[in-house]
Protein backbone atom coordinates (compact mmCIF):
# COMPACT_ATOMS: atom_id res chain seq x y z
CA UNK A 1 0.00 0.00 0.00
CA UNK A 2 1.33 3.41 -0.89
CA UNK A 3 0.48 6.85 0.32
CA UNK A 4 -0.80 9.53 -2.05
CA UNK A 5 -1.93 13.08 -1.59
CA UNK A 6 -5.60 13.93 -1.67
CA UNK A 7 -6.15 16.20 -4.73
CA UNK A 8 -8.62 18.27 -2.72
CA UNK A 9 -7.10 18.88 0.75
CA UNK A 10 -3.50 17.66 0.17
CA UNK A 11 -3.49 15.20 3.10
CA UNK A 12 -1.67 11.89 2.66
CA UNK A 13 -4.04 8.94 2.31
CA UNK A 14 -3.88 5.29 1.22
CA UNK A 15 -3.87 4.66 -2.51
CA UNK A 16 -6.53 2.01 -1.83
CA UNK A 17 -9.00 4.47 -0.28
CA UNK A 18 -12.13 5.22 -2.30
CA UNK A 19 -12.45 8.65 -0.69
CA UNK A 20 -10.38 10.97 1.48
CA UNK A 21 -11.13 10.32 5.20
CA UNK A 22 -10.27 13.97 5.91
CA UNK A 23 -12.40 15.89 3.35
CA UNK A 24 -14.48 13.15 1.70
CA UNK A 25 -13.16 13.81 -1.82
CA UNK A 26 -13.76 10.68 -4.01
CA UNK A 27 -10.54 8.98 -5.23
CA UNK A 28 -10.20 6.88 -8.39
CA UNK A 29 -6.88 5.09 -9.05
CA UNK A 30 -6.18 2.48 -11.68
CA UNK A 31 -3.00 1.17 -13.38
CA UNK A 32 -0.75 3.51 -11.37
CA UNK A 33 -2.37 6.60 -12.98
CA UNK A 34 -2.42 9.83 -11.01
CA UNK A 35 -5.60 10.39 -8.98
CA UNK A 36 -8.08 12.89 -10.30
CA UNK A 37 -11.23 14.68 -9.15
CA UNK A 38 -14.19 13.12 -10.93
CA UNK A 39 -16.14 16.41 -10.86
CA UNK A 40 -13.55 18.41 -12.81
CA UNK A 41 -14.49 17.09 -16.31
CA UNK A 42 -18.12 17.96 -15.62
CA UNK A 43 -17.20 21.51 -14.70
CA UNK A 44 -15.08 21.82 -17.83
CA UNK A 45 -17.88 20.40 -19.98
CA UNK A 46 -20.43 22.91 -18.65
CA UNK A 47 -18.09 25.84 -19.18
CA UNK A 48 -17.39 24.69 -22.71
CA UNK A 49 -21.10 24.44 -23.42
CA UNK A 50 -21.72 27.91 -22.02
CA UNK A 51 -18.80 29.32 -24.00
CA UNK A 52 -20.08 27.83 -27.26
CA UNK A 53 -23.55 29.15 -26.51
CA UNK A 54 -22.31 32.71 -26.05
CA UNK A 55 -20.12 32.49 -29.12
CA UNK A 56 -23.18 31.48 -31.13
CA UNK A 57 -25.24 34.32 -29.62
CA UNK A 58 -22.51 36.85 -30.31
CA UNK A 59 -22.16 35.54 -33.85
CA UNK A 60 -25.89 35.85 -34.50
CA UNK A 61 -25.87 39.34 -33.00
CA UNK A 62 -23.00 40.42 -35.24
CA UNK A 63 -24.70 39.02 -38.35
CA UNK A 64 -28.01 40.66 -37.42
CA UNK A 65 -26.23 43.94 -36.77
CA UNK A 66 -24.49 43.79 -40.15
CA UNK A 67 -27.75 42.94 -41.92
CA UNK A 68 -29.61 45.75 -40.14
CA UNK A 69 -26.87 48.19 -41.05
CA UNK A 70 -26.97 47.06 -44.68
CA UNK A 71 -30.77 47.36 -44.78
CA UNK A 72 -30.58 50.85 -43.23
CA UNK A 73 -27.91 51.92 -45.72
CA UNK A 74 -29.94 50.43 -48.57
CA UNK A 75 -33.06 52.29 -47.38
CA UNK A 76 -31.14 55.55 -47.10
CA UNK A 77 -29.62 55.06 -50.52
CA UNK A 78 -33.07 54.41 -52.00
CA UNK A 79 -34.36 57.66 -50.47
CA UNK A 80 -31.34 59.60 -51.68
CA UNK A 81 -31.42 58.16 -55.18
CA UNK A 82 -35.19 58.36 -55.70
CA UNK A 83 -35.63 60.39 -58.84
CA UNK A 84 -38.07 63.23 -59.42
CA UNK A 85 -39.87 60.99 -61.89
CA UNK A 86 -40.35 58.31 -59.23
CA UNK A 87 -41.78 60.90 -56.84
CA UNK A 88 -44.16 62.21 -59.50
CA UNK A 89 -45.22 58.72 -60.50
CA UNK A 90 -46.11 57.86 -56.90
CA UNK A 91 -47.95 61.17 -56.49
CA UNK A 92 -49.90 60.52 -59.69
CA UNK A 93 -50.92 57.10 -58.38
CA UNK A 94 -52.03 58.63 -55.06
CA UNK A 95 -54.02 61.29 -56.93
CA UNK A 96 -55.75 58.67 -59.06
CA UNK A 97 -56.65 56.60 -55.99
CA UNK A 98 -58.00 59.54 -53.99
CA UNK A 99 -59.89 61.07 -56.88
CA UNK A 100 -61.48 57.70 -57.67
CA UNK A 101 -62.39 57.54 -53.96
CA UNK A 102 -64.15 60.92 -53.85
CA UNK A 103 -65.52 61.13 -57.41
CA UNK A 104 -68.69 59.02 -56.78
CA UNK A 105 -69.73 61.51 -54.07
CA UNK A 106 -69.12 64.50 -56.37
CA UNK A 107 -71.15 62.98 -59.20
CA UNK A 108 -73.91 61.82 -56.84
CA UNK A 109 -74.10 65.34 -55.41
CA UNK A 110 -74.63 66.72 -58.91
CA UNK A 111 -77.35 64.16 -59.61
CA UNK A 112 -79.08 65.09 -56.34
CA UNK A 113 -78.96 68.78 -57.22
CA UNK A 114 -80.59 68.00 -60.57
CA UNK A 115 -83.51 66.34 -58.79
CA UNK A 116 -83.77 69.14 -56.21
CA UNK A 117 -83.77 71.78 -58.95
CA UNK A 118 -86.26 69.99 -61.18
CA UNK A 119 -89.70 71.56 -60.86
CA UNK A 120 -91.40 68.26 -61.62
CA UNK A 121 -89.65 66.48 -58.72
CA UNK A 122 -91.94 65.60 -55.83
CA UNK A 123 -91.01 65.69 -52.16
CA UNK A 124 -90.83 61.91 -52.29
CA UNK A 125 -88.40 62.07 -55.22
CA UNK A 126 -86.15 64.44 -53.30
CA UNK A 127 -86.41 62.35 -50.13
CA UNK A 128 -85.41 59.13 -51.92
CA UNK A 129 -82.56 60.86 -53.75
CA UNK A 130 -81.27 62.40 -50.51
CA UNK A 131 -81.49 59.08 -48.69
CA UNK A 132 -79.56 57.32 -51.45
CA UNK A 133 -76.94 60.08 -51.50
CA UNK A 134 -76.46 59.91 -47.75
CA UNK A 135 -75.76 56.19 -48.02
CA UNK A 136 -73.25 56.82 -50.82
CA UNK A 137 -71.44 59.29 -48.57
CA UNK A 138 -71.44 56.92 -45.61
CA UNK A 139 -70.10 53.95 -47.56
CA UNK A 140 -67.48 56.01 -49.39
CA UNK A 141 -66.17 57.74 -46.26
CA UNK A 142 -65.73 54.42 -44.44
CA UNK A 143 -63.65 52.79 -47.18
CA UNK A 144 -60.70 55.09 -48.00
CA UNK A 145 -57.69 53.85 -49.98
CA UNK A 146 -54.34 53.28 -48.33
CA UNK A 147 -51.98 55.97 -49.59
CA UNK A 148 -48.55 57.23 -48.61
CA UNK A 149 -46.12 59.88 -49.74
CA UNK A 150 -45.44 63.59 -49.46
CA UNK A 151 -48.74 65.27 -48.54
CA UNK A 152 -50.87 62.15 -49.14
CA UNK A 153 -52.30 62.09 -45.61
CA UNK A 154 -53.44 65.71 -45.81
CA UNK A 155 -54.96 65.12 -49.24
CA UNK A 156 -56.89 62.12 -47.90
CA UNK A 157 -58.09 64.13 -44.89
CA UNK A 158 -59.43 66.83 -47.20
CA UNK A 159 -61.34 64.20 -49.17
CA UNK A 160 -62.92 62.77 -46.02
CA UNK A 161 -63.79 66.24 -44.73
CA UNK A 162 -65.55 67.01 -48.01
CA UNK A 163 -67.56 63.77 -47.85
CA UNK A 164 -68.57 64.59 -44.26
CA UNK A 165 -69.93 67.99 -45.34
CA UNK A 166 -71.89 66.34 -48.15
CA UNK A 167 -73.41 63.80 -45.77
CA UNK A 168 -74.46 66.60 -43.42
CA UNK A 169 -76.17 68.32 -46.32
CA UNK A 170 -78.05 65.14 -47.20
CA UNK A 171 -79.23 64.76 -43.60
CA UNK A 172 -80.53 68.34 -43.53
CA UNK A 173 -82.37 67.74 -46.81
CA UNK A 174 -84.01 64.62 -45.39
CA UNK A 175 -85.08 66.62 -42.36
CA UNK A 176 -86.63 69.32 -44.54
CA UNK A 177 -88.60 66.82 -46.66
CA UNK A 178 -90.10 65.54 -43.43
CA UNK A 179 -90.83 68.85 -41.67
CA UNK A 180 -91.45 71.26 -44.60
CA UNK A 181 -90.24 74.03 -42.27
CA UNK A 182 -88.69 77.19 -43.68
CA UNK A 183 -85.97 77.06 -41.04
CA UNK A 184 -84.98 73.57 -42.19
CA UNK A 185 -85.00 74.70 -45.83
CA UNK A 186 -82.66 77.55 -44.88
CA UNK A 187 -80.35 75.00 -43.27
CA UNK A 188 -80.33 72.97 -46.48
CA UNK A 189 -79.35 76.06 -48.48
CA UNK A 190 -76.52 76.81 -46.03
CA UNK A 191 -75.25 73.24 -46.25
CA UNK A 192 -75.29 73.28 -50.05
CA UNK A 193 -73.14 76.41 -49.86
CA UNK A 194 -70.76 74.61 -47.49
CA UNK A 195 -70.54 71.74 -49.98
CA UNK A 196 -69.52 74.15 -52.72
CA UNK A 197 -66.87 75.65 -50.44
CA UNK A 198 -65.61 72.18 -49.46
CA UNK A 199 -65.14 71.09 -53.09
CA UNK A 200 -63.13 74.28 -53.71
CA UNK A 201 -60.90 73.47 -50.73
CA UNK A 202 -60.52 69.90 -52.02
CA UNK A 203 -59.51 71.12 -55.49
CA UNK A 204 -57.06 73.61 -53.95
CA UNK A 205 -55.40 71.01 -51.71
CA UNK A 206 -55.20 68.60 -54.62
CA UNK A 207 -53.29 71.24 -56.56
CA UNK A 208 -50.98 71.84 -53.59
CA UNK A 209 -50.31 68.10 -53.31
CA UNK A 210 -49.41 67.79 -56.99
CA UNK A 211 -47.22 70.92 -56.87
CA UNK A 212 -45.35 69.62 -53.82
CA UNK A 213 -44.54 66.48 -55.77
CA UNK A 214 -43.08 68.23 -58.79
CA UNK A 215 -46.04 68.80 -61.14
CA UNK A 216 -46.08 72.00 -63.16
CA UNK A 217 -49.21 74.10 -63.66
CA UNK A 218 -49.49 72.77 -67.21
CA UNK A 219 -49.31 69.17 -66.02
CA UNK A 220 -51.92 69.83 -63.31
CA UNK A 221 -54.19 71.43 -65.89
CA UNK A 222 -53.82 68.38 -68.10
CA UNK A 223 -54.88 66.17 -65.20
CA UNK A 224 -57.85 68.48 -64.57
CA UNK A 225 -59.17 67.70 -68.04
CA UNK A 226 -59.59 64.03 -67.11
CA UNK A 227 -61.34 64.27 -63.75
CA UNK A 228 -64.53 62.56 -64.89
CA UNK A 229 -66.90 65.01 -63.16
CA UNK A 230 -70.46 64.90 -64.45
CA UNK A 231 -72.11 68.27 -64.89
CA UNK A 232 -75.05 69.26 -62.73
Amino acid sequence: MALIKCPECGKEISDQASSCPNCGCPISISNNQQPHHTKEPKRGGCLKTIFIFFVICIGVGIVAGIQSKKELEKSQNNIETESDEDIKENAKLVDEQLWAYVLPVINSHNQLMKIVGNESSTILDIYNAAKYFKEICRQTWSDPPEVSGNGADEYLKTCKDYITVEQTMAESLLKYTDSKKTSDLSKVQDNIKYCNEAIIVLAKNRGIFLTQNGFSNEEIQELENNLGIEEE
